[in-house]
């Protein structure tokens, strides 16, 4: 190569490497100026705004003030009313050469640190450091990565009949203008409210949405998964002590979307899953606890109508976000309900002592072509409702759930203060066999070795129990 060509590459590199400081920093600024706008208008509990930015040619500052309406907490008449507010200090370098994070290449990279003041009335925590600190980088292909942290921290005594206590938190996540994945840990977590108490052990949560940033900051419905896991957790009163205790709960979320090719609508859907290796309530232990959900079906147009009102009524009279939701109904009801929406229980299962369960349920609408005069119309249900759930029980689970339940009807009704203990549980006994019986005569229960099954069903006005069928009017009117 000529040296004029070395010169000319040199002078090419030179411009490019002075130029895009400045571009980069327009960019960064624009950006962050629309997002924090969004931020504000669209979560009603904050508020949100640039107090200053200065834009430099290879870096920018700004101040970020945020607000939090203490009345949307729900933190007791006690408590002092209003904002609080906080300052967040941003600092980004802009690319190509970074230096504030080590020597690299990139497009940019930043700082996000909060230092707590105007939050130190209802939050302590060791003022060596930080309340948060964000830290991350943009790389030239436009891909950030980014880590967050927050101290241990803990209520004042400001904040009313709620207290808490959170360990060190921990993240750190990834955007590529398309899906944000992220991932974070706490060790301890503990929440009061009056008397009851809930503490956490060894959390860890993750998510990955499949959204662009606007559409996260908004909460509007988007594709992605996520995922929490406990270690433990338990539920105490002060008055009866531990309620509830759970090992190894893990709590799952899936979002998707379709396409109705027919409608030429589009469908979100969501399933919600839960498990535990065991959960105890009030001394009542069940392993291997499953309990699944699924929303499949909703009009998407419908949806972004729906959180947008609720987004619009948050805080807003009840009555009034009544009214806001009929009228939401009347001008989306028919497209929402010529979607077939569905609810379903996909799985709820557990083993007990005395034997396993195992369940399922899926209700849903079909066949609307048009909405009726009144939504309290009964045969319109009779018509469009969709039922269809079965289960299946150990015989001793049952003779022993049924035992407890007339149990505890008795004590209740003051039926058993003439009655020995063992008096008591002879007559329970006794009751709960019969009634187990009687379902089985009436067809609501029928007997497969071991278990107890129950299916049932309702379609096209009709009701079906373990395969005997009968109008649905008819059934409700025998209720």
């Amino acid at each position: 190569m000529s040296k004029k060509g070395i010169v000319i590459g040199v002078v090419v590199v030179a411009a490019a490497l002075s130029i895009t400081p400045y571009v980069i920093g327009s960019q960064t600024e624009s950006a962050i100026q629309d997002q924090v706008a969004l931020f504000d208008s669209s979560q009603p509990m904050y508020q949100a705004r640039v107090v200053s930015y200065d834009r430099g040619w290879l870096s920018s500052n700004a101040v970020i003030e945020v607000g939090i309406d203490l009345d949307d907490l729900g933190l007791g008449d006690e408590v002092e009313t209003g904002v609080a507010t906080s300052s967040f200090q941003l600092s980004v370098q802009h690319g190509p050469i970074l230096t504030d994070q080590g020597l690299s290449l990139g497009l940019a990279s930043w700082q996000l640190s909060n230092d707590g003041r105007g939050l130190e009335d209802y939050v302590q925590w060791d003022k060596e450091q930080l309340l948060y600190l964000q830290q991350g980088s943009v790389s030239l292909a436009g891909n950030a990565t980014y880590s967050d942290a927050i101290p241990q921290l803990s209520n004042t005594a400001n904040t009313g009949e709620v207290s808490f206590t959170l360990a060190e938190y921990v993240g750190h996540g990834s955007y590529d203008g398309e899906t944000l994945i992220y991932d974070g840990l706490f060790s301890d977590f503990v929440l009061s409210v009056e008397s009851l108490m809930v503490e956490m052990r060894n959390a860890k949560l993750s998510m990955v949405a499949s959204a662009d940033i606007a559409t996260i900051l908004k909460g509007d419905f988007y594709t992605g998964t996520g995922q929490l896991l406990l270690d433990s957790a338990t539920v105490t009163t002060a008055e009866a002590g531990e309620v509830a205790a759970v090992d190894e709960l893990s709590m799952d979320y899936i979002t998707s979307l379709s396409e109705d090719t027919s409608t030429n609508t589009t469908l979100a859907h969501m399933n919600i899953n839960y498990g535990a290796n065991s959960l105890r309530i009030n001394g009542v232990e069940v392993a291997n606890l499953r309990f699944d959900t699924a929303i499949n079906n909703l009009d998407k147009t419908f949806l972004d109508a729906y959180l947008e009102q609720i987004r619009a009524g948050f805080g807003e009279d009840p009555e009034q976000m009544t009214i806001m939701l009929s009228e939401l109904f009347e001008s989306h009801g028919l497209a929402f309900l010529q979607a077939q929406p569905e609810l379903a229980v996909t799985e709820f299962s557990g083993i007990l002592p005395q034997g396993a369960f195992n369940a399922n349920a899926a209700m849903s609408v079909a066949g609307v072509t048009a909405l009726p005069d009144s939504m309290e119309d009964d045969a319109f249900w009779r018509q469009h409702l969709r039922v269809d759930s079965d289960a299946t029980i150990a015989k001793p689970l049952l003779q022993w759930a049924t035992t407890s339940y007339v149990h505890m009807s008795l004590v209740n009704a003051g039926q058993a203060n003439e009655l020995t203990a063992e008096q008591l549980d002879q007559i329970a006994a006794q009751q709960a066999a019969m009634m187990i019986q009687a379902f089985i005569q009436q067809g609501v229960l029928r007997e497969e070795d071991d278990t107890y099954i129950f299916d049932f069903a309702i379609a096209d006005g009709m009701m079906t129990i373990n395969g005997q069928s009968m109008p649905l009017n008819q059934a409700m009117g025998a209720m």
